[in-house]
Formats: C-alpha cells, sequence, structure tokens
C-alpha cells in the first residue's frame, strides 16, 4: 500500500509537477540542439522554476502573485505568437500546459493553499 497525498497538497503538487517537468525537457531539448550557448539560459529558467515553486509549496503569497504574473504573461505570449505565426503541434501543447497551470494556480483549492483571506479567499462551502 502506498501513502495518500493529502488532499490539501495536491493541486500544489500537480501545478508542481505540470510547471516544472515540461520546462526541464524543453530545457534539454535545448540544450541538446544549440549546445553550450544555451547553457546559463537553461540553468537560469530551471532555477527559476524550481524556486518560485519551493516558495508557493511554503504557502508565500508573494510567490503565488509572482507566479500569476507570470503566467498571464505566459498566456499573453501564447495568444500572440498564435496570432501572428498560427498554431503549430508545440505551441498546441505549450499552450494547453499553460492554460492548465494557471488554472491550477488560481484555483480555489490552491488560495485554500496558500491561504488567502478576504475576496480572493474561495467561498464557504
Amino acid at each position: 500500500m502506498g501513502t495518500r497525498i493529502p488532499e490539501e497538497w495536491r493541486v500544489p503538487i500537480a501545478f508542481a509537477v505540470l510547471w516544472v517537468v515540461p520546462l526541464v525537457v524543453a530545457d534539454s531539448l535545448l540544450l541538446l540542439t544549440h549546445g553550450r550557448v544555451a547553457l546559463v539560459a537553461v540553468a537560469f529558467s530551471i532555477l527559476l522554476a524550481l524556486a518560485g515553486t519551493q516558495a508557493l509549496l511554503r504557502r508565500s503569497h508573494v510567490a503565488w502573485w509572482l507566479l500569476v504574473v507570470l503566467f498571464v504573461g505566459g498566456v499573453a505570449e501564447w495568444v500572440y505568437h498564435v496570432v501572428s505565426h498560427g498554431l503549430g503541434v508545440q505551441w498546441t501543447l505549450w499552450g494547453v500546459l499553460t492554460f492548465v497551470n494557471f488554472a491550477l494556480l488560481v484555483s480555489a483549492p490552491m488560495r485554500r493553499f496558500v491561504r488567502f483571506r478576504g475576496r480572493l479567499a474561495p467561498g464557504p462551502r
């Protein structure tokens, strides 16, 4: 029998996995195709993702707001790319992952996890 993940942690862990794993895969492919030229960019993006995820899992309000701004920018960039260049398979997958991550980030369980009070807090059940 395996250990069950507490209900409170399911959405944050899903967010972390769906954000960090595709980023590491994409950065690995970038590193393989561009070699050492892309090493600093790859290291920085992985470090940023891990630091943001770690801060969010420590229930930081500031990390949550910064990630919301980051993902709003990601959605805006995706929409701009689709409008100007069309929609390819890679951009479709990236857009779906971005929208899913953004939805997880602003969902009621995630806001409860970060323990927001007031207007951002989910309503009573």
